[in-house]
């Protein structure tokens, strides 16, 4: 083999440069494959690492919310002492344990929502005791006043001339029987 020989091998188009010298030629669609491939490489890894922040956020926002809900639960018990004696006393459990779906809050209202109607029960049948005993003095009294007649209250000037004069009558104690004995009669008509 000879130098010519040996530049054809370096060489082999005549074009100058030999082997080495130039990187070497690809096939045109291995480089858009390689393309292609590194961007869904990238976009996967785009959405990979979107995944993994979501999903730290999402972590990050529920131990926040925990914490949050946390606090707000004690403030509420500050203000509400009944809710922390209820909570102490196992009604909420009990609350919670015949009705899943409540937590504490809606234990412990669902608890004042029957004490409450325990309560109106109690108004209620009250008033309804106070009306009784104010229809029955009504009723007493309208009896009372039919015993009595017609409840005629006599003004000056009215003709009783029993009265006015007790003595033609046979006297004042003649005149109040008598007039005693008309009411009877009349109440048992």
């Amino acid at each position: 083999m000879n130098n010519e020989d040996l530049s054809r091998l370096n060489d082999p188009d005549g074009a100058g440069g030999g082997i080495g010298d130039e990187a070497p030629v690809q096939d045109p669609s291995t480089e858009e494959d390689e393309k292609k491939t590194r961007e869904s490489l990238a976009a996967l890894a785009g959405e990979h690492a979107a995944r993994i922040v979501e999903e730290r956020l999402a972590a990050f926002r529920e131990e926040l919310g925990v914490k949050e809900r946390e606090s707000l639960l004690e403030r509420f018990a500050a203000a509400n002492p009944d809710f922390k004696a209820l909570a102490e006393s196992g009604g909420l459990a009990a609350l919670k344990r015949d009705n899943p779906l409540l937590d504490d809050l809606g234990a412990y209202f669902a608890h004042r929502l029957a004490e409450e109607r325990a309560g109106f029960e109690d108004k209620i049948g009250r008033a309804v005791a106070e009306a009784e005993e104010r229809m029955l003095t009504r009723l007493r009294a309208k009896r009372l006043a039919a015993s009595l007649g017609d409840g005629h209250v006599p003004k000056e000037g009215d003709p009783q001339p029993e009265l006015a004069a007790p003595d033609k009558f046979g006297g004042l104690n003649a005149v109040i029987a008598a007039r005693l004995s008309a009411r009877r009669e009349a109440d048992e008509r």
